[in-house]
């Protein structure tokens, strides 16, 4: 599972997020389909959990592993 699964996942689902970020529920999708969310669309992703006490932390915007230096 990517970084955006698990952060759509702790909003409640792709419309749960897509409604309290004020998004269209398919730019939610985008974020899951690519493995990845714009950084500009971070701060507000941040703001929203906190307003709806759901507890994400910066780090779950930058996973770790998968790969190595020595994969280059």
């Amino acid at each position: 599972m990517t970084y955006p699964n698990n952060i759509v996942e702790k909003f409640g689902g792709v419309a749960s997020m897509a409604r309290q970020l004020g998004y269209a529920r398919q730019t939610v999708r985008n974020w899951i389909v690519r493995g990845a969310i714009h950084d500009h669309h971070k701060p507000a992703i941040m703001a929203a959990a906190k307003s709806s006490g759901i507890e994400i932390t910066e780090a779950e915007f930058f996973p770790t592993g998968g790969y190595s230096t020595a994969d280059r």
